[in-house]
């Protein structure tokens, strides 16, 4: 009676540990008490996408500032792939353990000389030692990656070592409507759909891709997950018999929809990350020797009805990306190399913010 009475015990402490293991990011309370202190969930979060800020930004030196001094000591190179960019970020969840509180990230990184996008999954426990806040351990985990292989678009899960077929360039349009003149039904014709930039979006189920082009078309790609599934299940039950096809058959694609966003015309696309919610994408492109700036609406397929170039004037300004949440977006304006700004055009430089919905824009 009594190995009964501990078995249920055990039992139902296994359900209440999985139970408190992991908290929403929506619900994580303010503050926690963790052992006898008191700790600022908030400025836990805060800690965690500081330092992913800093590597996006490439401030490595003010990223290792925000490390334990155990974590710090186990650095063993300073070394970091100037080509591969963080591209942006989104908390998933967090967690309060014993004597810290764990963060998770959604992290996604950019190739800036090849089409390639990595989605990852970073984890940072913060500890707090006399009320000073710092990272005492990370952890990385991919979850997917997508690169090019003889202009074919591939995909492949976490560690896998099975890739998927995304999409085929021959399936990349050829011919763009041009919704910058929409009543004359007219359509662009992309002289060279060549990949340039790719970047995923924070659930993994969409993927942004540009060509390289003088007219730059974007575009969003969905991807099924039950595609690859099904995919990697016919692989396993035919065994060797994939090796001896005859090659009549081709590789059913994962990616199940692609939405034309629009089309840069003479401009060449620099970055492009994918706001909190996974509902905008936003692109930071070059034209004219101008940094500028177009966000879409992914669902609808159409740039919002906000124009920046417009606004900020290309010949004398450049715009560029801050960062983003679900709400907004935040974006600096700079004055453009040798150009001749008036009093209001001084006063118009700054940090802004724009409100993916309302469009309402605020100077910070």
């Amino acid at each position: 009676m009594k190995r009964g009475i501990c078995i249920l015990l055990i039992i139902f402490c296994g359900f209440s540990l999985v139970s408190c293991a992991g908290i929403s990011v929506n619900e994580y309370k303010t503050s926690a008490n963790i052992g006898a202190k008191e700790f600022d969930t908030e400025k836990a979060v805060d800690i965690a996408t500081e330092y992913v800020k800093n590597l996006r930004d490439k401030k490595y030196g003010e990223s290792e500032k925000l490390f334990s001094d155990k974590l710090k000591e186990m650095i063993r190179s300073k070394e970091h792939d100037e080509n591969l960019e963080v591209s942006g970020y989104s908390v998933d969840k967090v967690e309060e353990l014993t004597k810290s509180i764990k963060v998770t990230l959604k992290v996604t990184r950019t190739d800036k000389t090849k089409p390639f996008t990595s989605l990852e999954e970073l984890s940072m426990t913060v500890i707090n030692e006399d009320d000073n806040y710092s990272i005492d351990k990370i952890e990385s985990k991919l979850k997917k990656e997508v690169f090019v292989v003889d202009d074919d678009v591939r995909i492949r899960n976490e560690d896998n070592i099975e890739d998927f077929l995304l999409i085929r360039r021959s399936a990349i349009p050829s011919f763009i409507l041009d919704k910058e003149n929409p009543l004359s039904m007219s359509k662009v014709k992309l002289e060279n759909n060549k990949l340039a930039r790719l970047n995923m979006d924070f659930s993994g189920e969409h993927m942004a891709i540009t060509t390289e082009d003088i007219n730059t078309m974007v575009a969003s790609i969905n991807i099924d997950e039950t595609l690859m599934t099904a995919a990697k299940e016919k692989g396993d039950s035919k065994g060797e018999e994939k090796g001896q096809e005859d090659g009549s058959k081709k590789e059913k694609p994962v990616g199940k929809e692609i939405k034309v966003l629009g089309l840069i015309k003479d401009g060449k696309v620099d970055f492009l990350t994918y706001s909190e919610d996974n509902l905008y994408l936003i692109v930071q492109y070059k034209k004219e020797l101008s940094d500028m700036l177009k966000v879409y609406d992914i669902e609808n397929a159409e740039e919002l009805k906000f124009s920046f170039d417009k606004n900020f004037d290309r010949s004398k300004f450049n715009l560029i990306y801050k960062g983003s949440d679900k709400e907004n977006m935040k974006f600096i304006v700079n004055k453009k190399e040798g150009a001749v700004l008036s009093s209001d055009e001084e006063e118009a430089l700054g940090v802004y913010s724009i409100e993916f919905r309302t469009l309402e824009i605020n100077k910070i």
